[in-house]
């Protein structure tokens, strides 16, 4: 069975400084459109410094709890049907709590969403290799394969004939 995955809506809200953006996806299979996928990215909230020994990264701050919390107020009454949230501690944390508001979804953990620098503009080459020398094109190569991992599970529509609302 073919299909074609097409974006038709992408949103993107700033609400307590954590940013959502919606994606509508649709599925189209043999001739008419089956069910849509909505995706809402919601990126963790502030977090307090980190030790630079420690790969997970920082916690929430009390702000962060917050702005999760009140997104998580946003999102209460939409049909969420999977949460998934990056291992690194303040996005995982953000998801937990935003998951709270919905009493049957366990947050599902995947390293796919951790924060990556998947490609440098040509015309940023130069500004990053002096603001991150340690992004060789290697390591750049390498967050590439990553994020293609993660767009190829999470941008995709539905298997079956139900919309899915994913965050």
């Amino acid at each position: 069975m073919s299909f074609a995955c097409q974006i038709i809506a992408s949103t993107i809200k700033r609400r307590q400084q954590i940013t959502i953006l919606t994606t509508k996806l649709l599925n189209t299979r043999e001739g008419g459109i089956m069910a849509t996928r909505y995706l809402y990215l919601v990126r963790h909230g502030n977090y307090e410094s980190q030790d630079p020994d420690d790969e997970l990264g920082g916690s929430l701050s009390a702000l962060g709890r917050e702005q999760a919390e009140r997104t998580g107020e946003y999102f209460k009454d939409f049909p969420i049907t999977a949460i998934y949230g990056s291992t690194m501690r303040r996005a995982f944390e953000t998801a937990k709590i935003i998951s709270a508001h919905f009493r049957e979804i366990e947050v599902q953990p995947t390293r796919e969403l951790w924060e990556c620098i998947p490609t440098i503009p040509p015309r940023f080459e130069a500004l990053f290799a002096i603001k991150s020398p340690e992004l060789t094109p290697d390591k750049v190569a390498e967050q590439r394969k990553y994020a293609d991992i993660a767009f190829d599970r999470f941008f995709v529509p539905p298997d079956d004939p139900y919309d899915e609302h994913v965050m």
